[in-house]
């Protein structure tokens, strides 16, 4: 069970902040946030620091859950206010630079995978409609899914490196 787990739960007992954060989790800061977040919410219930295990709680006694989570919400709200707002400030600078690739990269990566990921369902019903042999054929097109995969996540992966090189040196 991931940490996304535990969004429906942090929305519903009011702690939004805490429910935002965790739906973004994605990288290091966030990450290490979340599990420090995890890590308070079992510690005050006295669980195991698990997604799974606040989940079990939280379905066994919800009334005794709640206050735990709003308790760690507003112990933190600050800090998070801070780091979402960091992540905003970033988005916004990469919006506003002088690089049209720095500007436009996420909306073209994005429509860019998901034209990909439509085009390739459509290939895959044609291909498991038409084939003669869908195994042989799917085994082409999975070969395809991979190096699309391999080779995005890698253009993405340089791209946030060299951000963060950016970020250390505050070129922005």
């Amino acid at each position: 069970m991931a940490l996304h787990a535990l969004v429906p739960i942090l929305i519903s007992v009011g702690a939004p902040l805490l429910g935002e954060l965790v739906s973004q989790v994605a990288g290091d800061p966030a990450g290490k946030i979340a599990t420090n977040v995890v890590s308070k919410i079992a510690e005050g219930i006295g669980v195991d620091p698990t997604p799974e295990a606040i989940v079990t709680e939280f379905e066994r006694d919800p009334e005794g859950v709640a206050p735990v989570i709003r308790a760690v919400e507003e112990e933190d709200k600050s800090y998070l206010v801070e780091m979402l707002s960091s992540i905003n400030t970033t988005m916004r600078a990469e919006a506003k630079a002088r690089g049209l690739l720095t500007r436009i990269w996420r909306p073209i990566f994005g429509i860019l995978f998901s034209v990909v990921y439509f085009l390739l369902g459509l290939a895959l019903i044609y291909v498991l409609v038409t084939a003669a042999d869908p195994l042989a054929v799917l085994g082409v097109l999975s070969g395809f899914l991979v190096t699309y995969l391999l080779t995005g996540a890698s253009v993405l992966g340089v791209y946030v490196w060299k951000r963060t090189d950016e970020k250390i040196r505050q070129v922005t």
